[in-house]
């Protein structure tokens, strides 16, 4: 197939593909997401997510704007969204919660649910029924990307009528995705960065000051006693996040109620 049989390939949409909505970076992985899934899906709603202390927020829609110029402008819908409150209502008795638990993790916590929510009442206002959250196997070594904490949270989505898309890329290796993203002519991100164990892609993905403690949750300084001794364990992240959860529902039914 030449390059420009390619591109219209790339370009045309599904006759009968549904729209989704995608927790958006704009890093490696939800960009590769939005790549794979434009082959079965008509429109891809990407949300990137503003806790209120991310620096470098417009990252993720100068990769949307590269999306666009792929797949149409038509079918890549990009929004920025302010979680910060929503966040802060989570996190609201921070101090107990690290009383309890005694992880920086929480934070991340916290920006997940706060997120997730947001998916779902953006999906459920817009009458969209399959959500991503854009989860990697890459960082399993936290709660956050790990299968077994998506499968914990599917339910909240489950219960609004919604489908928890499975990434489709969640079977590769990050090399082999920064390769993919290489051939379709995408920036590969920096090799430096990649080597310290940091995102190669900062370029294109908002930054979260307070979250840079999950460098060292996925880095090799996690083997570091005192790093693990800060850590955030599995059972403890699911009793975490039955903890928050009614604070995300109650959120949740409210902003639907005035729909």
């Amino acid at each position: 197939m030449d390059s420009d049989t390619s591109a219209a390939s790339a370009t045309q949409a599904p006759e009968t593909g549904k729209p989704f909505v995608l927790l958006f970076s704009g890093g490696l992985d939800s960009t590769l997401e939005v790549v794979e899934r434009m082959k079965t899906h008509g429109e891809a709603h990407l949300l990137t997510f503003n806790n209120g202390y991310c620096i470098n927020t417009q990252g993720s829609l100068r990769r949307a704007s590269e999306l666009k110029d792929r797949f149409g402008a038509e079918r890549i819908i990009d929004s920025l969204i302010d979680t910060k409150p929503l966040m802060q209502t989570i996190l609201e008795d921070f101090k107990v919660l690290w009383r309890e638990y005694r992880s920086p993790l929480i934070v991340d916590m916290g920006c997940k649910m706060a997120s997730v929510t947001e998916l779902i009442l953006y999906a459920k206002k817009n009458g969209i029924e399959e959500i991503s959250d854009g989860a990697s196997v890459d960082q399993t070594q936290i709660f956050i990307q790990h299968p077994e904490f998506s499968a914990h949270i599917k339910p909240l989505i489950s219960a609004h009528g919604l489908r928890f898309l499975r990434p489709v890329l969640f079977d590769i290796g990050r090399e082999e995705k920064i390769a993919k993203l290489k051939s379709l002519g995408f920036d590969r991100g920096s090799k430096t960065l990649e080597k310290l164990h940091i995102t190669s892609q900062l370029k294109h993905q908002p930054f979260c000051l307070v979250g840079f403690s999950t460098f060292f949750f996925t880095s090799p300084l996690r083997k570091i006693p005192l790093v693990q001794r800060y850590d955030l364990p599995m059972n403890q992240a699911k009793a975490l996040w039955d903890a928050l959860l009614p604070r995300a529902t109650a959120y949740l039914d409210a902003r639907l109620a005035e729909a």
